[in-house]
Parts: structure tokens; sequence; C-alpha cells
């Protein structure tokens, strides 16, 4: 559940398997029984919280996201990213609705708001016209299939075995 701050709305998903997965994998390289609870378990290189709020020398307090960084970066890696581009990690999320309208046929309008965590834009579709849960669970689903995202999932196991995989966070 995440309380998205450009609408004031509350957008609920499951992860899908391949998360799931990818998580628990990421849990057992920080030996999260063992973890301090007061620490944020996605960290920077340096140990800092992905996502942060800063002073700046000049003054202004300033957000460091460096989610959008590591985005940025693989985008420049695979050739996509050119000086002027434009698209944002927020792109990727609208590709996820884009996404839901086609393989529904768009047969379900409500269920893209629901996925974009979009303000209903009447009290009928925000108190009477809710979409289940379920059925956003289940097309998000039908979207991991669609993109066959479990193919992730072999070689980043090949990797853990081989120890290559991406650094373990020292607490």
């Amino acid at each position: 559940t995440k309380l998205r701050q450009k609408t004031a709305m509350e957008g609920s998903w499951r992860l899908m398997e391949t998360t799931q997965q990818l998580l628990m994998w990421y849990l057992e390289d920080l030996n999260y029984k063992d973890y301090p609870k007061d620490i944020p378990i996605f960290l920077t290189r340096k140990g800092d919280p992905v996502n942060r709020w800063v002073v700046k020398k000049d003054g202004p307090i300033s957000r460091i996201d460096y989610i959008y960084v590591g985005f940025r970066q693989r985008l420049e890696k695979c050739g996509i990213y050119q000086p002027g581009y434009k698209k944002t990690f927020k792109h990727l999320r609208k590709s996820g609705a884009t996404t839901i309208a086609f393989l529904t046929e768009g047969r379900y309008p409500l269920l893209e708001q629901k996925y974009l965590a979009h303000k209903p834009n009447s009290v009928a579709r925000l108190h009477y016209a809710a979409i289940d849960d379920s059925l956003l669970d289940d097309w998000l689903g039908e979207m991991e299939r669609y993109y066959e995202l479990k193919t992730i999932l072999k070689g980043v196991e090949e990797c853990r075995k081989k120890e290559t995989h991406p650094r373990r966070v020292k607490h």
C-alpha cells in the first residue's frame, strides 16, 4: 500500500511473483532476520536510503532519488537515453496501465484508474463502482506473463550461485 502524493489516493497492489522472488532473495542476502529494524532495507552502495531529502550547501531542501538515477543509467546502458530525453520512471508506470488496457481490450477502464491510483472522477465511482483488488491482482499476473518477467529469475539465480549477485549490504 502506498499513498500517492500527487492525488492523496492510496494505491494497493500485490507484488508480481517475479518481484516477490527477487525481494525474498534480496532479503536473504541482507540476512534480514538479524537486520536492524530501524534501518531502511533499500540503501545505496554508501549505505544511504535510496530516496532521501537533503539540505544543499546554499540552503534549499532537495530530494535525491537514486531509483530514478538507476533507471536513467539503465536507459543509457541500453542506448535509449539521449540528451533531452524526457521519459522518466513514471512513464514505465503508465506503460503498465497501457498494457492493462491492451490485455483487457479496454473492458475495465476503472481497472487502469485503480492501477495508477488516480482519484475517481465522481462520488459514485469512489463509493459504488470500486474495482475489487482481486481483479487487479489477476491482471497484474497476466501482465507478468505477457512480459515474460519470470525469465529474469533464471539469470539472477545463476548469478546468486556464482556469488556474483549485487553486493550484500553491511549493517
